[in-house]
């Protein structure tokens, strides 16, 4: 599948040789000093002490790494190399699965609740309506989605878009893409409510400033 192959690349072995290995570096902050404290928060604010979570596209887990020490975390991610890099960081602490966010095969009613950071963006509407009602067939009664989902007019959206135009045309580096394509970033809150709740959620918070440093719509949705 070409977009499994796209993300295996995204999440090959960072080396210095990589083109991609100023933007790995960046990447990784904005995963360890300013997603991962925002996603403790949330995390914190709306679950219980050991309740059954599912991150839904994990890549390799580096804002996990606080939170596996307060809930149950199951890992699932369709990239090998993103399994990977989370089963070496989190050395067994969380379960770790192969799986298509797409095409949930756990039972009903079996996660407290499913979050995930920079992922929806990637699919398309259609694709993005086909998994939030899967995540909520797999939630329980009143489970709980918390989803970063970056806005069109986020920081990291543009400072990359920057960089990208950097390489291009001054650096003359063609082609140049960090990351798989982000086809479906956010145009407001009001478009991230209007699809979760179209879904059958109704939206709890929704939240965009400086905790995470203008990088993500935050939604935290209940299941109806």
């Amino acid at each position: 599948m070409k977009e499994v192959k796209s993300w295996d690349r995204y999440w090959a072995v960072n080396d210095i040789r990589n083109k991609r290995f100023v933007y790995n570096l960046v990447a990784s902050f904005y995963r360890r000093f300013l997603i991962k404290p925002c996603l403790n928060h949330f995390m914190k604010k709306y679950f219980k002490r050991n309740s059954k979570v599912l991150h839904a596209g994990c890549g390799g887990g580096e804002v996990d790494m606080d939170i596996r020490n307060y809930l149950h975390i199951t890992a699932l991610d369709f990239s090998q190399n993103a399994l990977k890099k989370y089963r070496e960081r989190h050395k067994g602490k969380c379960t770790v699965l192969k799986g298509d966010v797409r095409k949930l095969k756990f039972k009903a009613a079996c996660f407290d609740g499913i979050y995930n950071s920079g992922v929806l963006e990637h699919f398309s509407k259609a694709e993005i309506d086909k998994i939030l009602k899967g995540f909520r067939r797999v939630l329980k009664a009143k489970g709980t989605l918390v989803i970063f989902w970056p806005p069109e007019f986020g920081m990291s959206v543009i400072f990359f878009k920057i960089l990208v135009f950097v390489c291009r045309n001054i650096l003359n580096i063609k082609n140049v893409q960090f990351h798989p394509v982000e086809v479906s970033r956010l145009r407001s809150k009001s478009e991230a409510r209007e699809i979760f709740e179209a879904s059958g959620f109704r939206v709890v918070e929704c939240s965009y400033g400086l905790r995470d440093l203008f990088t993500n719509i935050i939604i935290v949705a209940r299941k109806i």
